[in-house]
């Protein structure tokens, strides 16, 4: 992909949602059986169909891939209720967003479709496709491509490009605050890949867990310049695993931090970073350590 020819969507980052055609609802009743939404979804050539009449009243959705994930790859009967096997992790947007802001919230959410909503109603829904479609070249596809990365070195190379990509939007007039979301989006975006790859190398996690960034990259703000800020919460364990839990997460931690290291987003000089013990507990640990130092906080700041 070569970001330093002209590119004949410049218009696209003064786009806004109501800009596009967005799609109008095609809904169904939660009772209504699978077959009969599948049916639908081929009769109105849409992947995407909503569940819950009227507008404002929808609970959920399907898509093409729910019925390949929820449906077919779990045997299920296609007579069950659509409401079994819908997803409920719905994501609205104004039609006066920017498209660049709602392509940002699709990669931050890893949402593919996202319901349009004005003044208390949902009034109709776009799809990731759709507005890459109107901008075919430049930074989300480039993000999408780092999506589809796997290896440390593929993500190495992807990283290394950020600079030209920034000085081109720059160039473009493009905002620093939604420049700041693209270069937190493809940090994100790495790190899933990098603790992916370590689940695949070590074995799944032993407990449920929180892996949270903080500073800049917390706040959506981060520039180039830019290190790690990471730490773990993990569920409690009983006694006898609390050891081999804890030896787990620093392990996994370690590798994390290594990797992102070696692509090019540096350790913290502070070691503010999940590899280091003092930033990888349990929730009850965690719970106690933030108590205490609230109450050691003077009361003004509180």
């Amino acid at each position: 992909m070569d970001f330093s020819t002209p590119v004949v969507t410049d218009h696209f980052y003064s786009k806004k949602v109501s800009d596009l055609h967005f799609r109008n609802l095609r809904l169904a009743l939660p009772e209504t059986p699978v077959f009969e939404c599948a049916a639908k979804m081929s009769q109105e050539k849409v992947s995407c169909l909503f569940i819950g009449v009227p507008p404002e009243q929808i609970i959920g959705y399907i898509t093409d891939i729910t019925l390949r994930d929820q449906l077919l790859a779990k045997q299920l009967s296609a007579t069950i209720q659509v409401s079994e096997i819908m997803e409920s992790d719905m994501v609205t947007i104004s039609p006066q967003a920017y498209l660049v802001e709602a392509l940002m919230l699709m990669f931050r959410t890893r949402s593919r479709y996202l319901l349009v909503e004005e003044n208390g109603k949902y009034v109709g829904w776009i799809s990731r496709t759709k507005i890459l479609t109107e901008q075919s070249q430049g930074p989300f596809m480039f993000i999408q491509s780092v999506k589809e990365a796997r290896q440390i070195p593929e993500l190495t190379e992807k990283w290394n490009r950020m600079p030209e990509i920034i000085h081109l939007l720059l160039s473009r007039g493009m905002k620093a605050g939604i420049v700041n979301q693209i270069i937190t989006t493809v940090v994100d975006t790495i790190a899933q890949r990098v603790i992916e790859r370590v689940f695949k190398e070590i074995g799944p996690a032993p407990a449920k867990f929180v892996f949270f960034v903080l500073g800049s990259e917390g706040r959506g703000e981060l520039t180039l310049k830019t290190d790690q800020d990471n730490a773990i919460i993990y569920e409690d364990k009983a006694n006898e695993h609390r050891e081999e839990v804890r030896a787990y997460f620093l392990d996994f931690a370690t590798r994390v931090s290594t990797a992102l290291n070696e692509i090019g987003i540096v350790f913290c000089e502070g070691e503010l970073m999940a590899m280091n013990p003092r930033w990888t507990h349990s929730l009850s640990h965690w719970k106690k350590t933030m108590k205490v130092g609230y109450r050691m906080l003077p009361k003004k700041q509180r």
